[in-house]
């Protein structure tokens, strides 16, 4: 069996009918940040076999496959430029799920990739550190090995001055997991995609003080996610705050530190 093995940018994309660059050089990055790149397979016939990786500071090293998703709808017609990588439907690489000690396959029609992060831990030192993936059978016989050299510079990533906000649609979130909104398992939902937004270097996110009244079907109505409590008593309206005061505790707790209200 024959399997090519390459190193490719975090910029790069394993998609069907193309050949992806290869990475060949360095990469550097400073003590907190997240360095990211991607090794990708082909073979010339269908086989099973392992992934490993070793290096000096595995345990700042995570493995995610790359998964392709369908896509139906890849461009309006008369819509964009031509700088898309496709306007046909196909099934194109997105999800990165984390891996266990699970059999790969390889194709000879199509590249396949896994996403790799290093991040630094608190006691890893300055230096150059070489990370090794390797792919192997089931008996452990070596089919190919790619290594790729992550270079730590002796300094730290300023804060983030750029305020960084996306919409953040709870109400989704509710209906995709089919919990009750803002219940306890909604809330730890919340908090998980929220943590994950901050990691990826957003610092500011909707605040959904009332449902936002956007993406509604006419005549439909979007599962309330409010934050701010309205009641009428004897003609008199008042407020609870309660759920608003978890939101910002959560959203300090993840390492969100501004945010964005509605009118």
């Amino acid at each position: 069996m024959s399997v090519c093995l390459r190193l490719l940018s975090s910029l790069e994309k394993t998609m069907p009918g193309m050949d992806p660059a290869p990475l060949t050089h360095s990469i550097s990055g400073l003590m907190n940040e997240r360095i990211s790149f991607q090794a990708a397979w082909k073979g010339s016939e269908t086989e099973k076999f392992r992934l490993t990786t070793d290096s000096p500071i595995a345990n700042c090293v995570r493995v995610r496959r790359v998964l392709d998703v369908p896509v139906g709808l890849a461009i309006y017609p008369d819509k964009g430029d031509d700088d898309y990588l496709t306007r046909e439907p196909g099934s194109y690489p997105d999800l990165l799920r984390d891996m266990d000690d699970e059999l790969l396959s390889s194709s000879p029609l199509k590249w396949q990739a896994v996403w790799v992060d290093v991040q630094p831990s608190a006691d890893t030192q300055p230096g150059v550190y070489p990370v090794t993936l390797s792919l192997r059978t089931a008996s452990g016989a070596l089919l190919a090995s790619v290594t790729q050299e992550i270079r730590l510079l002796p300094a730290m990533l300023p804060p983030q001055r750029l305020l960084h906000t996306r919409w953040f649609h709870a109400d989704c979130l509710a209906n995709y997991y089919q919990v009750e909104a803002f219940g306890e398992e909604h809330w730890r939902i919340v908090e998980n995609f929220l943590r994950k937004a901050a990691e990826g270097g957003m610092n500011m996110t909707l605040m959904p003080v009332h449902t936002p009244p956007l993406d509604t079907q006419v005549g439909g109505e979007r599962t309330t996610v409010q934050l701010v409590d309205v009641y009428l008593d004897n003609g008199r309206y008042r407020f609870g705050m309660d759920k608003v005061r978890r939101w910002i505790d959560i959203c300090r707790r993840v390492g969100l530190t501004h945010f964005e209200i509605a009118h």
